[in-house]
């Protein structure tokens, strides 16, 4: 009997001896990230069955830690906005940082105030209730009083703050552009820090 075995290429040879008409084996190892295991176990022996299951359950096991370390690497990529195959990912965009040192002078004043980096953007709390935020995705995100929410929306640039597709009742976003100026920015600072005021504080 022959055994063949390879790791990138192939050896061949006779084997002779008391195992010699038991078992044979055969693996090839794949480039990194695409594992490839093949086994062929030959014989009728209880011990070669018990061989080929042991084999089997090992190959599992290994082929599954590879492909969770795999997936682990790439996120760990994706996180730091590495090149993974043939797409570019990129984490998401900082806030902007002048806007935040904008709203933050024209907020002074406001009782137990706070800030707090959420959700990659800046949010500034009044007696623990958030008012306003430097939005990841540009310009502000403000609270307000939901009943005046349709108002301001008909009557200014805001429009709806959506996350995973549902508006969110009470917060409004408003573009950079819309708030240029600091009498644009301040009267929704204002705004914001009135009504996180008006809630029971936290």
């Amino acid at each position: 009997m022959e055994i063949r075995s390879g790791v990138n290429g192939s050896a061949t040879g006779p084997s002779h001896g008391p195992g010699a008409g038991s078992t044979a084996s055969a693996a090839t190892v794949a480039a990194p990230g695409e594992l490839e295991v093949s086994a062929a176990v030959t014989g009728s022996s209880p011990g070669s069955a018990r061989s080929s299951h042991h084999a089997s359950a090992t190959t599992t096991t290994t082929t599954a830690a590879v492909a969770a370390a795999i997936q682990r690497t790439r996120r760990a990529m994706v996180h730091c906005g590495a090149t993974v195959g043939a797409a570019s990912y990129a984490p998401a965009m900082a806030y902007d940082e002048a806007l935040a040192d904008r709203i933050r002078e024209l907020i002074t004043g406001a009782p137990l105030l706070t800030e707090k980096k959420m959700f990659g953007g800046l949010g500034f709390m009044v007696c623990g209730n958030m008012a306003i935020a430097a939005s990841s995705q540009g310009g502000i995100l403000v609270r307000v009083d939901p009943d005046e929410g349709e108002q301001l929306i008909a009557s200014t640039g805001a429009r709806p703050m959506e996350m995973r597709g549902r508006e969110m009742s009470g917060w409004l976003r408003v573009d950079a552009a819309d708030v240029a100026t600091d009498e644009a920015l301040d009267a929704w600072v204002q705004r914001g820090a009135s009504y996180a005021g008006s809630l029971p504080a936290k």
